[in-house]
């Protein structure tokens, strides 16, 4: 195969003993377990108040719902959640929740302008009324998740796209800028705002309807990022910017996040298979070893922030960088060859281990948000948010697991059109042990370090770099 072009086939094993599959399998199983027989239940028992029409903010740590402010963000990501449920066939009584979550959205939170007020007090009454480009953006990606539950749901998700086009389009058209004083030149609303056309495009090939505009958002959304987000240079993707969408002066220019690298690696390797261009699925490799720089090699999970050298400069550890982890060592395992093959499952493994930590509680389905430096978990609520973190992380490693299946073949019975986003139960393999699984991807790790240098980068300065992927044409 040409170095200029990668084949997005899913490996396929031709020996009996699949080590990978053994590994993926065991993550995978038990990661739905904990989704289907845990956290549902509990969060459709005690995290949506019939009262106000609306979800909690959190729960504490008995399970009880607290009495935060309940944000926007919130509404629209539990809803994907339980939408997302159904889609990975996790059977249960949770349409009742989609659809009394959309009511929220609609009744409670979207102000005359057809956008949503920013939060509302625990009682459900009006506390924020401004809008935040963010917040809308869980909307957009819950209806692509629900469509087939909700009625006229494009419809409602291209509404929300041309209220945010007006409202927070820049001038010159270069991006968008968030209603928010201290940073209103960010990567991060942008990130959402593609993951949500992302959602949309695979969506739209599914259904076999046109989706161009949310390709074509997806398009301008993912060369913003490697024209402006990424440092030529580093490969890092930075937090702020100034006016001209170079780095913010001061402090808040040097941020750079683990999480994000992983979270943008993910959309930018989901991206690169569905529009062919190869340049997108290197910036995603890059940024996944950007991000692995903020692995804390004492506790083993990826840190808050370090700075612009890729040195950590927190110990401090929340949930949420885990899973994008995960998300992203699984999608790039999918494509990956040899060595760097060996290094993503290794990844997979390490990722899984670290966020496995965190739903460690005493009661189950409930989750710790924040690990300290030396270690410890410090002993507060569960955000609700973090739930759309963990299922969209436990979807795509599904989705990577069926990937190996030999039957697999990129869409399914459901109506799947090839980008494997829809997945199904797993099965036990039961063909070697754990331990000779985690000891072959232990000496894997080793050999993938000495050949990560190896591996293709890219730069800002040569177009000519930008290949379609043969496997699509």
């Amino acid at each position: 195969m040409s170095s200029s072009v990668i084949d997005f086939a899913p490996n396929q094993s031709t020996v009996e003993v699949n080590p990978e599959r053994e590994l993926l399998s065991i993550l995978a199983d038990s990661a739905r377990k904990w989704l289907s027989d845990d956290a549902l239940p509990l969060w459709w028992d005690r995290g949506f108040d019939w009262q106000t029409g609306t979800w909690c903010e959190s729960l504490d740590q008995q399970g009880r719902p607290t009495e935060q402010d309940r944000r926007a963000r919130v509404q629209g990501r539990q809803t994907y959640v339980f939408a997302l449920a159904d889609r990975v066939n996790i059977a249960g009584p949770w349409d009742v929740l989609v659809h009394a979550g959309f009511d929220s959205i609609t009744n409670r939170y979207m102000g005359h302008n057809g956008l949503l007020h920013t939060v509302l007090t625990h009682e459900g009454m009006p506390m924020d009324p401004s809008n935040k480009m963010y917040d809308q953006t869980f909307v957009i990606l819950a209806l692509a998740t629900a469509r087939h539950k909700i009625d006229f749901a494009q419809h409602r998700a291209l509404e929300m796209l041309v209220k945010i086009e007006q409202k927070y389009r820049r001038l010159d058209g270069v991006g968008f800028v968030e209603n928010c004083q201290q940073h209103p030149f960010q990567s991060n609303a942008h990130m959402h705002l593609f993951e949500a056309a992302i959602a949309w495009v695979e969506a739209c090939r599914e259904d076999g309807v046109n989706g161009q505009i949310w390709e074509d958002l997806a398009a301008e959304i993912a060369e913003l990022a490697r024209t402006k987000f990424i440092d030529a240079n580093g490969g890092f993707l930075r937090e702020f910017f100034n006016a001209q969408w170079r780095p913010k002066e001061g402090p808040d220019g040097t941020i750079v996040e683990p999480g994000h690298q992983f979270e943008w690696a993910w959309l930018l390797a989901r991206w690169a298979k569905l529009s062919g261009e190869v340049i997108y699925y290197q910036l995603a490799e890059r940024l996944f070893r950007c991000g692995a720089k903020g692995i804390n090699q004492t506790h083993g999970a990826a840190v808050n922030t370090m700075d612009n050298h890729l040195n950590q400069v927190t110990g401090e550890a929340r949930l949420w960088p885990q899973t994008e982890w995960l998300k992203a060592a699984s999608i790039l395992f999918e494509s990956a060859q040899g060595f760097m093959r060996c290094y993503y499952l290794a990844q997979i493994e390490a990722a899984y281990s670290a966020l496995e930590k965190y739903l460690d509680t005493p009661v189950k389905g409930l989750w710790f948000d924040k690990l300290l430096s030396n270690g410890d978990f410090e002993k507060s609520v569960a955000p609700a948010s973090s739930f759309y973190h963990i299922a969209c992380a436990i979807d795509q490693l599904l989705t990577t697991y069926a990937s190996l299946s030999p039957d697999n073949k990129g869409g399914d019975d459901n109506g799947g059109g090839g980008n494997g986003r829809r997945t199904s139960g797993c099965e036990a393999a039961n063909v070697i042990s754990l331990s000779e699984v985690r000891s072959k991807t232990d000496n894997a790790r080793t050999e993938a370090a000495v050949r990560t240098h190896e591996m293709r980068t890219v730069s800002n300065s040569q177009p000519n770099t930008r290949r379609r992927f043969a496997s699509f044409h």
